[in-house]
Parts: structure tokens; C-alpha cells; sequence
């Protein structure tokens, strides 16, 4: 399920449609209903994936253009006319890759990039090229989490199976930095959209971890490379756990900050025994008198 960033009554869905003798992969656009309405509206269905999609993937400065991410295959599709979705482009990632996620790069709109087992690829959208790749960037399993920093063109953080949750830049071939804490497997890992400075990691091993990596924030290298002789700024923790969330009984698979600029401290997460908590950065770390924001 996604929504798109920039309209809000559109809602992307991925899901099987069971039939008679086997359960049929789809995708389809969903118009929300008015304030008061109960009853959602059937914009289309969008074709050309092959299998499960496992990411769905909104242009954020444009509602028309959507990426699908199956098995095998990134869809670039044209929201131009709602009822009738063309596929621009169709890149082949192979089959040999088993892809378990992806994210659309929000600082340069071409780049899309997919995780196949421990490795890391990125695609260009106008030429159909990889651009860069990382073999083995988790030592085991599967990287299941990557999200892009806001803030930073080429940053990006991933979560894999060998608990660790890991920094990159596009451009090099090695972390930047990893930082350990989970004891299973790594879920989801969200920056805070407005400060870039804090990450929350949540995994199999019901724990959701708030992260201080402000030795590789945009935001806050700016604000001290800003500041006037004499003038006192935010001094951020060190690289490291600001606090562990052991709340939940089971695993957590939804991570989600929020969107408000009033709440940018606020985050939620989702385990599968159904249990939905919100909590918030702590206060020490986001008093805006000792940040001055």
C-alpha cells in the first residue's frame, strides 16, 4: 500500500486477487472518498507486472508517475490519464535476482534503486542502465529495509538479516557506517523527513531503535558550518542508540514518522499481533530551544 506524497485522495495497492484455482497478482489505484465518505473508488488497475509486486514507489514532486517493482522487473508507469496507465519504461533486473525491496530516489528522480539479497543496485529510469552496485552489503540473508536521507543527494541507509542497519553513499563501494543494536532481523529503517539527523530501525526481534547519525546529517552540517563566531548551536549526541522501544510483543513490520511539521517528532509502528504504538523522539534530543529550529 502507498500513497502518493503530493495528492492525497490517491492510494496505490498491491495485492492477490483469489480466483477459482490460484490467487492472481494486482495492482490497483484507488481514489479516497471524500471528508464523511465511507466508500473508496476504483480509479483502474494497473497491468504490465509480472508476479508479486514488492514495491510501489510515488514520484515525490509528481502524482502522475508511479514505479512497480516485481520480481524481477522496475515498471515506470504515466499516471497521465487515470483511467488508462501506460508503462513507460520496463527495466530487466534478471532472474536470478531475488529483489526484496526498493525506493525511489527523492533527490534525483531518475534513480531507482532495488536490493536483491545482500546486494544493492541502482537504475537509471532514462537510460535503463545500472548505475552503480554494491555486492554484499549485508554479510547474510537479505537486505529487507532501504530509505533514501531527505536531505543528502546519494545518502541511504539499509536494514538487513545480520541485524545491522547500514549508511551508504551511491558513490562509494563501502558503508560510511553501520551501527548494531537488533538482535534478529532488520524490518524497516525510516530518516525523519524533516531532520536527518535521527533514524528508526524496527525488526523481528519486537524492538524499534531511535538512531542519532548526525555525523552524516546534510542538516546538521550546514547549520554548523552557518553558525556566527560565538554563537551557541545544537550540539547533537554521538553516532549511536538514543533509545530502544521494547513495547511490542511480536515482530514489527510498519515504521512510519510522521508528516507534520508541528509532530516531526512523532513516529508509529506496526507489529503483526495488530499492535499500532506512536511514540516520540525524547525530549532532550528535540527541544527546539536547544536545536534554535
Amino acid at each position: 500500500m502507498s500513497s502518493c506524497p503530493t495528492d492525497t485522495s490517491l492510494l496505490a495497492t498491491s495485492y492477490n486477487c483469489i480466483g477459482e484455482t490460484d490467487a492472481v497478482p494486482r495492482v490497483t489505484l484507488w481514489r479516497l472518498p471524500p471528508q464523511g465518505g465511507n466508500t473508496m473508488f476504483q480509479q483502474c488497475n494497473i497491468e504490465g507486472h509480472e508476479g508479486i509486486v514488492k514495491s510501489l514507489l510515488w514520484n515525490i514532486k509528481d502524482p502522475k508517475s508511479l514505479v512497480m517493482i516485481d520480481s524481477g522487473k522496475i515498471h515506470h508507469v504515466s499516471l497521465d490519464s487515470l483511467s488508462a496507465p501506460v508503462t513507460k519504461t520496463t527495466i530487466p533486473i534478471g532472474p536470478s535476482y531475488k529483489i526484496t525491496t526498493g525506493q525511489w530516489c527523492p533527490l534525483l528522480p531518475n534513480l531507482v534503486v532495488v536490493t536483491h539479497e545482500t546486494s544493492i543496485r541502482g537504475f537509471d529510469l532514462r537510460s535503463r542502465d545500472s548505475t552503480f552496485v554494491i555486492e554484499r552489503a549485508h554479510s547474510d540473508g537479505y537486505i529487507r529495509a532501504l530509505d533514501f536521507n531527505p536531505n543528502a543527494l546519494y545518502s541511504f541507509a539499509t536494514g538487513g538479516d545480520d541485524c545491522k542497519v547500514k549508511f551508504w553513499d551511491t558513490r562509494k563501494p563501502k558503508a560510511l557506517k553501520e551501527m548494531t543494536g537488533h538482535s534478529h532481523w532488520v524490518w524497516n529503517v525510516k530518516y525523519n523527513p524533516f531532520h536527518d539527523d535521527m533514524l528508526v530501525s524496527s525488526g523481528s526481534d519486537c524492538k524499534v531503535i531511535l538512531w542519532s547519525v548526525a555525523s552524516l546529517s546534510f542538516r546538521m552540517s550546514n547549520a554548523l558550518k552557518e553558525r556566527k563566531e560565538g554563537e551557541d548551536v545544537y550540539r547533537p549526541p554521538p553516532d549511536s542508540a538514543i533509545k530502544v522501544y521494547d513495547d511490542h510483543e511480536d515482530s514489527v513490520y510498519g515504521l512510519a514518522w510522521s508528516a507534520c511539521t508541528n509532530s516531526s517528532w512523532n513516529f508509529a509502528s506496526l507489529s503483526y499481533d495488530g499492535h499500532l504504538l506512536v511514540n516520540t523522539v525524547p525530549q532532550e534530543f528535540s527541544d527546539p530551544m536547544k536545536r534554535h529550529s
